[in-house]
Parts: structure tokens; sequence; C-alpha cells
């Protein structure tokens, strides 16, 4: 741009933003039974395959509470563990996320996600779960 040019000022005061509604559990419940259809379709062997680990995606950030992107991207199979607390096991997901690591109790139901991907990864699919 020229010297000459005038820059028009811009403004960082606006309306102030408000964090969106969680999901009620029929959406919940919606949501779960269409993917669940949806991952069995594709037109191809990628797409088949991309459907199932979207579901997967979509089942472990609803049963941990993570948030996608930089603390879903950083887990790795090392970070799953059963842990016990006073005679009750629970299973447990170490995630790095903006305020540090931390160690997350997460539902069980996500165990089922979770072994559909054990068993989508060749290289470790004969390994016990």
């Amino acid at each position: 741009m020229s010297d000459n040019a005038k820059i028009p000022r811009l403004s960082t005061h606006g309306e102030k933003s408000n964090p969106r509604h969680t999901f009620s559990r029929s959406e919940i419940d919606n949501l779960l039974v269409f993917i669940e259809n949806w991952s069995l379709g594709g037109r191809n062997d990628l797409e088949k395959e991309m459907r199932m680990l979207l579901r997967a995606y979509v089942e472990v950030l609803l049963y941990t509470g993570i948030r996608h992107g930089t603390e879903s991207m950083g887990i790795r199979w090392n970070n799953i563990e059963w842990h016990s607390d006073k005679g009750i096991r629970y299973l447990r997901l170490w995630v790095d996320c903006k305020t540090g690591g931390q160690w997350l109790i997460v539902k069980h139901k996500v165990l089922d996600a979770l072994q559909r991907l054990h068993q989508l990864q060749a290289d470790i699919a004969n390994m016990d779960f």
C-alpha cells in the first residue's frame, strides 16, 4: 500500500460472544443413532474407512469430554489405562490440555469405540485389547 493511502481504523469492540449450549440427551441419542447407521455406508473403501473413523472420533469426544483438535490428536494407546480406587475400576485417559496434562475419568461406553479403532489398525489388531 502507498504511504498516502488511508487505512480504516478497525474496532475490537463488538458483541460479547455466548458459549454454545450443551447437547440435550435427545440430541445426543439422535446423533449416536444417526452416526452408527451413517458409518456403515460409503461409496468406496476409503469413504467407508473414514466414516468408521469419524464415528469413533465423535464417540471418543462425547464419552471423554476432551476438546477436538489439539487435545484429541495427541492421544496414543499408552494414554489409556484402567485405574482402581477404593475397589472401583475406572478407565482413565491422559490428555495434554490448555491448562496442562491431566488424567480424565471417562465413561465406560468409550470402550466400544476404542475396540473398533483397535480392530481397524492392522498392526495392532492381533494384540489383546
